[in-house]
């Protein structure tokens, strides 16, 4: 790629495993000067982008199924070269949604930054301040990739590049209570911005980015690798998004596989795994604990289904769509509709908590994009997830956070003008 690199629209239609040659594209751009530079690039991808595998059987159950992926698709973690080219493209638009996203991202994004980090080990201590620094960090790098994006002000680039290097350099363990938390909701904003960074800016030097994949396999892997396990659902949810970005970024077909076998999963070991995480009736497993937690174990199987989703596997309809089943009976109930299936007693309790209820997590334009946008479903079977968003536009569009990349009013919206 060129640094002033013109966005390319990439167009892949892949229903195989057969290795496909993809070509493409023009761009033309003018970047601080009065001369056009013109790339033509014409690319060998080949990617198979793979059919998603067969549900477990109890046969089958726990063993990673082979090669569930081939070759991966670049950039695609949470965006495609074509979803980069549509949010530099609609960031443009002077009207709602696109411009509410664009808004709170612009607001919180800063290429005079002060990093906060690094430090060598990362832990939740009383004063927080490693801990601080990384998520602190973490968020800013990704931001700054986005904004680089749209932009093309390569100070945004520089910054998020400042930020993985500094890290990447020097952290050598997450320790201590919540460790696989941080390093997957930390390490997910600064895997999602080096994927950016390394397709689409041509300065940030390859020692570097080698230098990243030692700190995402060893580090961060390295702690996440057997999940957490047992009964708070949320840890494993997150840890299981961080595992399929780890496995694209990595070119690592074994990680990535693991991880779709993990979310697949019949074996009741873990209650992030898709079918002990939403039970049949859309209650959520942390439904009777709270509402952010029970949003929480959400979000990470929807930030899971979104990486799938960009390396030709479809999660989201995996169990007759049952993450969608997910979110609208926690949609509904926050939406304090008090209508809903008879609850299912769990180690949390017997009936559903109304803390924090009301209090929507930034998870929802996600859903709503790939079930409504995408797949064209009827509104009354996405009915409760529609008027989260509804709601949630209204009040200035949805935001971020450390735990779930959020910013979706802008991020996840494919519709055109």
């Amino acid at each position: 790629m060129c640094e002033g690199f013109g966005l390319i629209t990439l167009y892949l239609n892949i229903k195989s495993l057969t290795l496909l040659l993809v070509y493409q594209i023009i761009f033309l751009y003018n970047m601080n000067t009065n001369i056009l530079h013109l790339f033509i690039i014409v690319l060998l991808y080949s990617c198979s982008a793979a059919e998603a595998i067969d549900e477990p059987t109890d046969e089958n159950d726990g063993k990673v199924p082979e090669q569930v992926i081939g070759t991966f698709s670049h950039p695609g973690i949470l965006f495609n070269f074509e979803d980069l080219f549509r949010i530099k493209e609609q960031a443009g638009y002077n009207e709602e949604p696109w411009m509410l996203g664009y808004s709170i991202l612009e607001k919180n994004t800063d290429y005079n930054y002060s990093v906060s980090g690094p430090y060598e080990i990362v832990e939740q201590t009383e004063t927080q301040r490693t801990r601080n620094a990384l998520s602190a960090d973490s968020q800013m790098a990704y931001h700054c990739a986005l904004m680089w994006i749209i932009t093309e002000n390569s100070k945004y680039a520089e910054k998020a590049v400042e930020i993985l290097n500094a890290w990447s350099y020097t952290l050598k363990s997450i320790q201590g209570e919540g460790d696989m938390l941080m390093a997957s909701w930390y390490g997910f904003n600064l895997i999602n911005a080096a994927e950016i960074l390394r397709y689409t800016y041509s300065k940030w030097n390859y020692e570097d980015i080698k230098q990243s994949e030692i700190m995402f396999q060893e580090v961060f892997y390295g702690l996440i690798k057997d999940w957490k396990r047992g009964r708070a659902g949320n840890w494993d949810t997150a840890i299981t998004k961080m595992h399929l970005a780890i496995g694209v970024y990595l070119d690592d077909r074994t990680i990535f596989d693991r991880a779709i076998a993990f979310y697949k999963s019949q074996i009741h070991e873990s209650n992030g795994t898709l079918k002990y995480n939403i039970y049949e009736t859309g209650q959520n497993c942390e439904s009777a604990r709270d509402q952010t937690h029970a949003q929480m174990g959400l979000g990470g199987l929807a930030e899971s289904c979104e990486v799938a989703w960009k390396q030709g596997i479809d999660l989201y309809s995996f169990m007759d769509n049952r993450l969608l089943k997910g979110f609208e009976y926690t949609a509904k109930y926050n939406l304090w509709y008090d209508d809903l299936p008879p609850f299912i007693s769990n180690v949390y309790g017997d009936v559903i908590s109304d803390i924090d209820r009301g209090e929507f997590q930034p998870i929802y334009e996600m859903v709503y994009n790939h079930y409504f946008n995408r797949k064209k479903v009827d509104d009354s079977e996405i009915e409760y997830t529609m008027k989260v968003v509804e709601a949630v536009r209204a009040k200035g569009g949805e935001s971020f956070s450390a735990l779930h990349l959020g910013l979706g009013s802008l991020m996840y919206n494919i519709v055109k003008k």
